[in-house]
């Protein structure tokens, strides 16, 4: 049933059973590696190797751009990069053999919608679609009409932080999110947390997302997921990919389509166990005061 965690956290250390095989693996399925060329593709397998993460969802907001390459601009990235990347492109995932454990590599695109009666935007994050996603995804952003294109092209389809909700008019002016008002709640509730695949709660934004995540906890009926939401504009922020996250069950698969089904329904049976550790203050103001992502900065 959906909701039963039924993989303790004293799982988490076990040690592998082959080189390449893990018994459980470790996702971020919602980070922004900045991924836009050798050096920052070389730093994100680096991290993932480092923090023991075998599924990474790289991210872009909206269909991605010359800051933060898409997955199929990184899927591209990794056969050029001379680097000797041992791969296996299965179509929307490619999978990497260099790290002592397979290291699995999705897409993702963050974007936003509007639900009647909710005043702010809310994002919603799909996961693992087919390659026209991002070519129809600006078509819509009524909340009932872009989730039916998510769906057309096979995406998991995640609501980002549900109760945190992008508006200029934020506090003070300064942060563009807010928190959900308890009438925004509801109509989320009703109409949101019903028709997407999941909901997460996320690492980053210290400033409002504890309130939030905790009334994600409380409110939504099923296990929410867990992600670092890092925004790698540094390496020092790349570095938090994957200190937050979600543990599944290993599990087989010889196609992306194979692998996002399996993923999908581990997802919807809660079969997964989450942690979370939030970004330190300073390392927040970080990641929101500087305008571009540098590898230059340690």
């Amino acid at each position: 049933m959906r909701g039963n965690l039924k993989y303790i956290s004293s799982l988490v250390h076990r040690t592998p059973k082959s080189k390449n095989t893990k018994p459980l693996l470790k996702a971020d399925l919602h980070t922004h590696p900045y991924i836009n060329d050798v050096a920052s593709l070389d730093h994100t397998l680096s991290v993932l190797h480092k923090n023991n993460i075998s599924i990474l969802a790289n991210v872009v907001h909206g269909s991605g751009n010359q800051k933060e390459f898409d997955f199929w601009h990184v899927k591209e990235l990794l056969k050029d990069s001379m680097r000797g990347y041992e791969i296996e492109d299965l179509d929307t995932v490619v999978n990497i053999y260099n790290f002592g454990f397979k290291i699995v590599i999705t897409g993702g695109y963050e974007d936003y919608c509007e639900v009647e009666g909710v005043k702010g935007r809310l994002d919603i994050v799909v996961i693992s679609s087919e390659k026209g996603f991002k070519k129809h995804m600006h078509k819509e952003n009524r909340f009932q009409e872009k989730i039916k294109i998510a769906r057309d092209y096979g995406g998991i389809v995640v609501s980002a932080h549900p109760y945190a909700l992008w508006d200029p008019y934020g506090p003070m002016g300064f942060f563009k999110f807010r928190l959900a008002s308890p009438e925004e709640r509801k109509i989320i509730r009703q109409v949101v947390f019903q028709q997407v695949n999941c909901v997460d709660i996320v690492a980053t934004n210290v400033a409002w997302m504890v309130i939030s995540n905790d009334l994600v906890r409380e409110e939504y009926p099923y296990s929410p997921l867990c992600s670092s939401n890092a925004h790698s504009i540094n390496r020092t922020i790349r570095n938090e990919i994957g200190k937050s996250g979600c543990i599944f069950p290993d599990f087989d698969f010889s196609s992306g389509v194979e692998f996002r089904e399996k993923l999908r329904d581990h997802i919807k049976d809660g079969n997964f166990e989450t942690y979370l550790k939030y970004l330190g203050p300073l390392k927040f103001i970080r990641s929101i005061a500087l305008s571009k992502p540098s590898d230059a900065l340690a």
